[in-house]
């Protein structure tokens, strides 16, 4: 996946490539790192999911996620708690180097996932 090539991981070379098919098209982010201390980095989820919101790009039904130096590879925490909360319905396909991307749902990476709801009641 191109976004992946976009990734700036000079410190784990493990780049991260999400675009997110919306309602207004495609939007693409990739994981951005901190050299001093990568793991205050921007995950590749992270930045495609705050540019969809700041565009106004509107629903999420698709997420593509290419972690294409990581066999097994899925999203972190965070990322899956975002994208259970911005794309709960949306279709997630995760790419990893080889073979068929498997394809899930935010539900299945993170069933029982806060729900915003929660704090109405």
């Amino acid at each position: 996946m191109r976004a992946a090539t976009h990734a700036h991981a000079p410190v784990s070379d493990f780049p991260v490539g999400c675009v997110l098919e919306t309602a207004s098209g495609w939007v693409a982010g990739s994981n951005v790192e901190h050299a001093a201390d990568w793991t205050r980095g921007l995950c590749g989820e992270r930045v495609a999911l705050s540019a969809a919101v700041a565009s106004g790009a509107g629903a999420i039904s698709r997420i593509w996620l290419a972690c294409p130096k990581a066999p097994g590879a899925t999203p972190c925490g965070g990322c899956r708690q975002l994208l259970a909360e911005h794309a709960p319905q949306a279709e997630v396909h995760i790419w990893n180097g080889d073979g068929a991307p498997i394809v899930t749902t935010p539900a299945d990476l993170l069933p029982g996932a806060f729900e915003a709801d929660r704090l109405l009641g």
